[in-house]
């Protein structure tokens, strides 16, 4: 039988050796995701921003934000598509990367070739 005070010991061990192991996955989640800074963009209150649903919180990168005081993106990657907005309709505008345009620019949405369109978060399709 184990004494009381080994218990302890053990068990102080144990929960050192998951703390330790939980702090090394979030350090390296803030290296290897885009988890972060999407958080804080969804959190910090003004209800803008969001995250296609052709993408997730891990990978979804903003490449060009809003150059005014918004706190909404312009561009975005992930590992299989390009974002946009569309300056024109309540919509977003997706690529795939593996996309075959000629000359294609992922800031320049005039250079996709092959893009679909979704209603942003909130908006009805077709208003």
């Amino acid at each position: 039988m184990i004494e009381p005070g080994r218990k302890r010991i053990r068990f102080a061990v144990v929960l050192k050796r998951l703390l330790a192991g939980l702090a090394l996955t979030v350090f390296l989640l803030s290296f290897t995701t885009q988890l972060y800074g999407n958080l804080f963009w969804m959190l910090e209150g003004t209800g803008s921003f969001f995250i296609p649903a052709e993408s997730d919180i891990w990978s979804f990168e903003v490449t060009r934000n809003n150059p005014g005081s918004g706190s909404w993106w312009l561009f975005a990657r992930d590992h299989q598509h390009y974002f946009a907005l569309s300056a024109e309709r309540p919509e977003y505008i997706y690529i795939r990367r593996d996309n075959s345009c000629d000359a294609f620019d992922a800031l320049k949405l005039e250079t996709w070739c092959t893009a679909r369109a979704s209603p942003l978060p909130g908006t009805q399709a077709g208003k």
